[in-house]
């Protein structure tokens, strides 16, 4: 499944290779579903993060722990799965580490 926030994602992009990239994935994605934002903001990262969790059963998350940069970071994404009950796996950058992050109660 994909998600786009409107052109969010291509826009966010930068460069010809990244754009090329996300332009095969989308192509790849087996669903897609779109989003009312006409570009990049917090808001459409947000509302993209909470589609993709609300489609899934487990969440894998490259998150290093630490809490958002603003609204929509991962935090905020793992928070959200959390409370869906979702199960998480934690795949930290930088340790190489690998963890479930458990559920939270439905």
């Amino acid at each position: 499944m994909g998600c786009d926030a409107g052109e969010a994602g291509a826009a966010h992009a930068s460069g010809t290779a990244r754009r090329k990239a996300f332009a095969r994935l989308r192509g790849a994605a087996s669903d897609q579903i779109q989003l009312p934002y006409p570009g990049p903001s917090e808001e459409a990262f947000f509302a993209a993060g909470r589609e993709i969790v609300e489609h899934c059963d487990l969440l894998f998350a490259v998150w290093d722990g630490a809490p958002a940069r603003g609204l929509g970071g991962t935090a905020d994404i793992v928070a959200f799965a959390m409370d869906r009950g979702r199960k998480t796996i934690q795949l930290h950058r930088a340790s190489h580490s690998v963890r479930l992050l458990g559920t939270a109660p439905a």
